[in-house]
Order: structure tokens, then sequence, then C-alpha cells
């Protein structure tokens, strides 16, 4: 079964107002090699976002006018993405089968999918991601706790890829390349606890 590993940036942290700028996702099969890749630019209005957010996410006008799509276009390909690969059977507590994809990120149980489902809440659209997500953040800490290593002094991206010998392969806070060093961390962190 394949895992969509997916990450936003976004114009803020407030899901319910702030834009999704960019997103990105990699299908992965069982070995993490890459089945499928999604990246898209979101057009979106600067005057609603934080301006601290923008710079953190290197935002660039000319690349996003060059480059950038609309939101119900974008929507509309990644949950296509999504539904490609979407192979977990479910029942609703109404008793409807339906199936979704499983879902992974890094720090994306608190951050991505909820801003995901706000984003496409105010589209009214629909995406058929699991809202239980494999976090690596969450496999971090349960490692760290589990073989009672020394903590780093935080588990940002960027700060366990260090630690687990992790690339990141571009800029941080570009959305694929954080997507891509998602993967690389699952692979590490999973790896390090077969051997455990």
């Amino acid at each position: 079964m394949s895992i969509v590993y997916f990450d936003l940036e976004t114009g803020g942290l407030d899901g319910k107002r702030h834009p999704l700028i960019q997103i990105a996702a990699i299908a992965v099969d069982e070995d993490f090699n890459e089945v499928e890749v999604f990246e898209a630019k979101i057009n979106f209005k600067e005057d609603g976002c934080d301006p601290i957010a923008l710079t953190k996410n290197n935002f660039d006008p000319a690349v996003w006018r060059e480059e950038g799509r609309g939101p119900v276009e974008v929507s509309k390909e990644f949950s296509a993405f999504v539904r490609r690969h979407a192979k977990l059977k479910n029942v609703s507590a109404k008793g409807n089968k339906y199936t979704s994809c499983q879902m992974a990120g890094h720090n994306a149980a608190v951050f991505d999918r909820p801003f995901l489902g706000a984003w496409y809440d105010r589209l009214k659209g629909y995406c058929p991601a699991d809202w239980r997500v494999l976090d690596t953040l969450q496999l971090a800490l349960w490692w760290y706790h589990a073989n009672g290593k020394p903590r780093p002094l935080n588990f940002q991206l960027e700060t366990l890829c260090e630690e687990f010998g992790v690339v990141l392969e571009g800029e941080a806070h570009d959305a694929l390349v954080d997507v891509r060093a998602t993967v690389g961390l699952s692979r590490a962190l999973t790896r390090k606890a077969e051997q455990s």
C-alpha cells in the first residue's frame, strides 16, 4: 500500500483565514521509493497573509506570478492525486463504506492535516485523505523515548534531518524539498527502529 507524504507552505498559521500558498506530495511504496510526485504553487492575496510567514516560506512574487495557479484548480488536481493512492477501506459512523488515502508528514497531525482540511472546507471541495496521519515528529519523539537517547534541542524537520543524516535537497520551507526530507527522515527512523 502506498503512503502519500505531503507538506504545505502557508501564508500564516491560522488555517481558517490564512491561504495555502504551496503544496507538495510524494506517494511512496513500502520501501520508500517514489511512485508519483505532486507540486503546485497557489495564487493568493498577499494582504491576507502574515509577512513573517511569507519570508520564512521564501515567497517570491515573480515566481508565483509565473508558476502560481488557482486554488480550485490545484485542489481538484491534488484530490485526484490522492484518490489514485486511496487504498484504506473505512466505514463511516452512519455505516457507509468509503476509501481514503494514508497520509504522512512532519508535524502533520497538528498543523498540515487540519490546515488542509480547512482549505478544502473554504473551497467547498473534498479530498480523500485520511484524517489519521502518520507523523514523523511523533515517530521521532517515540524513538528518543524508547531508546533513552538525549533529545535534540527541538524537533523541527531540519534539526531531525541533521540528527539522522538526511540531506535536504534545496532550501527548507519549499514544500517539495520538505516533503522529500520527510520521506528521508521516515526511512531513517524506521530503519533505526528496526535495528533497536
